[in-house]
């Protein structure tokens, strides 16, 4: 056990020069066993020394901040216990057998990411997507996560590789070690519906089956608590429930980006710094929408305040003029967030202006990474330079974009184009019936995946409507893309 410390002075005093300490912190010991009380005895300094043992760079540890803090230091001991066990156990055990080459890792991938015959079928789907379309890039399959055969890799191999945000966050994280670079996802990013109950509850039990729903359907990963998903109605802990319950299902199959954005920036650190603990790929944030930010710098302060909570976690702005009715140029903010925030990765671009967003994509040395969020000008992107793709429908008819993708590629402009005019005709059948998400939700149920009704005060369309609809789509043979 390790000896009960004082825990002494405020998160001020903690972060004072050392010059006017009377004695420095002692270190903390790599072999530490931390338990619950002992955790609560150290000092702030201490407590940071401690997460930076198991590779975590924490933000300002405060009287509200250090409880989570505390939580994180005593998982990732727990997890470093479970990765030495299951190391032994597989040491004791020899080498594993040659896998089938049907669930060899596909493309972009340095291991299997799963080898067993309960996520064959999953692999297999994506890898024929993969192959009907490369323009979504070589990092087609999400990269291995944690709990995948891959993901519990020798931690030699992982803390060689481990580099500075934003580019990739690769961390020593027990059982959780990973590589995952949020910004080598590539192709479709379903913006995920928040399944709810005819009462309005968060239902959980959907998202096991809706997670390989989409890994069927070639999408690569999931942006959770966003526009799509009414991240904004939700409290903070039935946002919370959301992301690990999707982390859960997600494993080794997709990326998992989680929007924090609130109109209380401590709500949005406290989820920010909640995703990192749990090993979400990434984070975004949305400007406030009721005290709108009134210029770039002023986006940037609040993007940062968020990026220091949780600063090893790389962050996106979520940038969609059309709801939060930012005013600034987003290319203003491009230059202050890649000067200011350290983790800053890049952009969720949800606008029509493409003459902007391939400014953007070009941006500095080019690399930052811009995911597009406008569905019905998925081709136009292309011709940008886009290669990562956000929204609502790539739930509904993925299979129809990789179409519009493998045109495009092959130089089909004429074919694309026809394509990409059925996707906007889908589209506007389900404005006609109330919306994206009112009506997408429906259809989404009638896919198989039950999403049910849409908070209030939104409604779902009626049973009449609801008919009418899915005979207009059938009508215009949508369903032989589904």
């Amino acid at each position: 056990m390790p000896p009960k410390r004082s825990r002494a002075g405020t998160a001020a005093q903690a972060d004072a020069p050392s010059s006017k300490r009377v004695k420095e912190t002692p270190p903390i010991s790599t072999s530490a066993k931390w338990t619950k009380d002992t955790v609560a005895q150290l000092s702030y300094d201490e407590l940071r020394q401690a997460l930076k043992v198991f590779g975590e760079n924490p933000g300002p540890i405060s009287d509200a901040t250090r409880p989570m803090y505390e939580r994180m230091l005593l998982k990732r001991q727990q997890e470093e216990e479970s990765a030495s066990k299951a190391a032994a156990t597989a040491a004791a055990a020899g080498p594993a057998p040659l896998i089938p080459s049907v669930l060899s890792p596909s493309k972009g991938n340095t291991s299997p990411v799963g080898h067993h015959s309960a996520t064959s079928k999953l692999t297999a789907a994506k890898e024929a997507a993969a192959s009907k379309s490369s323009i979504f890039g070589s990092s087609w399959t999400a990269s291995p996560r944690a709990g995948s055969s891959a993901a519990t890799s020798s931690s030699s191999s992982v803390s060689k590789s481990r580099t500075a945000v934003p580019t990739t966050v690769s961390s020593n994280r027990g059982s959780a070690k990973s590589t995952i670079s949020a910004k080598t996802t590539r192709g479709l990013v379903a913006a995920t519906y928040t399944p709810l109950s005819p009462s309005g509850d968060i239902n959980l039990d959907v998202i096991d089956q809706y997670a390989d729903f989409l890994v069927q359907g070639g999408v690569t990963g999931v942006f959770v608590n966003g526009t799509t998903g009414e991240g904004v109605k939700f409290s903070v802990d039935e946002r919370k429930d959301l992301v690990e319950k999707w982390i859960e299902a997600a494993r080794g199959k997709l990326s998992v980006f989680v929007h924090v954005g609130a109109e209380s920036i401590k709500d949005a650190q406290e989820m920010a710094i909640h995703a990192h603990e749990n090993h979400a790929d990434a984070i975004a944030v949305i400007a406030p929408t009721m005290f709108k930010p009134k210029t770039a710098d002023h986006m940037v302060d609040y993007c940062s305040a968020v990026a220091l909570a949780a600063p090893s976690i790389p962050l996106y702005f979520y940038h969609i003029p059309p709801l939060a009715e930012t005013k600034f140029s987003i290319e203003d903010f491009l230059d202050s967030a890649v000067r200011r925030i350290p983790s800053f990765a890049g952009v969720k671009y949800s606008d029509c202006d493409l003459a902007q967003f391939g400014a953007c994509r070009f941006h500095g040395n080019g690399d930052l990474h811009m995911m597009y969020g406008c569905d019905q000008q998925l081709l136009a992107a292309l011709a940008m330079g886009a290669n990562t793709f956000v929204g609502s429908t790539y739930n509904l008819y993925p299979k129809l974009y990789h179409a519009i993708a493998s045109a495009f590629e092959k130089g089909q402009h004429e074919e694309a184009r026809r394509l990409q005019l059925i996707s906007w005709q889908v589209v506007r059948v389900l404005l006609r019936f109330g919306g994206v998400i009112p009506a997408g939700r429906c259809l989404l149920d009638h896919l198989g995946i039950t999403v049910g009704p849409p908070r209030v005060p939104d409604r779902a369309p009626d049973n009449a409507s609801v008919k009418m609809m899915l005979q207009e789509l059938q009508d215009m043979d949508f369903f032989s893309w589904v």
